[in-house]
């Protein structure tokens, strides 16, 4: 009987020190993708909004959107992106591409403030080309917006009239003949854009 306890007690302290030993393996590797986390981000936050872009683009090109450090790159962007960077944000942007992460790059373009008006209307015939859906949602944002943004747009498009002209046209056409609301409304947009955009 006294060596059966003594092997039940053994038995008991090895059970206990085997789910000891899986509790701090576990716990390890929780604390090792938490670091790995953390490192991508902090690593995203220290990088120009412009080599961010390219590591982005990246991503997008092998097809790889489920990254974990996509959403610290995407963070990364929306913090540290500058006037400097808006060329290589608006050369981001491409109809065909991932519409969550293209969306997060255009916000991040926004969020740079006043200089993003002035580069939109700059940059509208690359995007025009490159990618109409895209710049007909940038255009229509800022027309929604209205106020000062409003009267920038117009403002900065009528610097080089006959070339936003021709941007805006391309981008109506780009958008066919449908029918639906937001067609329709991004059609008026335009319709208005040009209209207001004079020498």
């Amino acid at each position: 009987k006294k060596t059966a306890a003594k092997k039940k007690t053994a038995a008991k302290k090895k059970t206990a020190a085997k789910k000891k030993t899986a509790a701090k393996k576990k716990t390890a590797a929780k604390k090792k993708t938490a670091a790995k986390k953390k490192t991508a981000a902090t690593g995203a936050l220290q990088a120009t909004a412009t080599a961010l872009v390219e590591r982005l683009r990246e991503r997008m090109r092998v097809g790889d959107t489920s990254a974990e450090d996509v959403d610290a790159l995407l963070d990364g962007l929306a913090r540290s992106a500058t006037a400097e960077d808006l060329p290589a944000l608006f050369g981001f942007l491409a109809d065909d591409g991932d519409e969550d992460v293209q969306m997060a790059v255009l916000l991040a373009a926004e969020g740079v403030g006043d200089a993003y008006i002035e580069a939109l209307a700059e940059n509208l015939p690359i995007l025009a080309e490159q990618a109409p859906n895209w710049a007909t949602t940038a255009l229509v944002r800022i027309h929604n917006a209205g106020g000062a943004d409003l009267d920038a747009l117009v403002a900065a498009l009528s610097r080089e009239p006959d070339r936003s002209h021709a941007s805006l046209s391309a981008l109506l056409d780009a958008l066919g003949t449908g029918t639906d609301p937001d067609t329709r409304r991004a059609r008026a947009v335009l319709g208005t854009l040009l209209a207001e955009t004079v020498a």
